[in-house]
């Protein structure tokens, strides 16, 4: 029997009426945390540590290391006590990785060199 996940104030995408496009999907997820309650989930900690890779990890290899330990860690497959709040830290150390990313894309695209 699967444990069901408790998604209070935890915006998902609602998948009802299909996956819908991919910039909505996208808008869902970025939408998920914010700056602060990163922060605070990751309770300081570096997210590359949290993850388990170094700061010269390739794209491939943090999405490796993400998607491995959001399996492991994922609460409808791992019923440790534990389990909901290091799959949260676990998807915050990679958020909080993506807008490190997208603000130097933005920064470059914009000029600002």
């Amino acid at each position: 029997m699967k444990r069901k996940f408790n998604t209070d104030n935890y915006p998902t995408y609602d998948t009802s009426t299909g996956f819908g496009n991919p910039q909505e999907w996208q808008e869902a997820f970025k939408a998920r945390f914010t700056d602060t309650e990163i922060e605070t989930i990751l309770e300081g900690k570096d997210p590359y540590t949290v993850l388990g890779i170094t700061r010269t990890s390739t794209k491939e290899e943090v999405k490796t290391a993400y998607r491995n330990l959001a399996k492991q860690w994922h609460p409808d497959k791992n019923s440790a006590p534990d389990a909901e709040a290091m799959f949260k830290k676990v998807n915050a150390a990679f958020q909080k990785l993506a807008k490190i990313v997208l603000a130097i894309i933005l920064l470059f695209h914009r000029g600002g060199h």
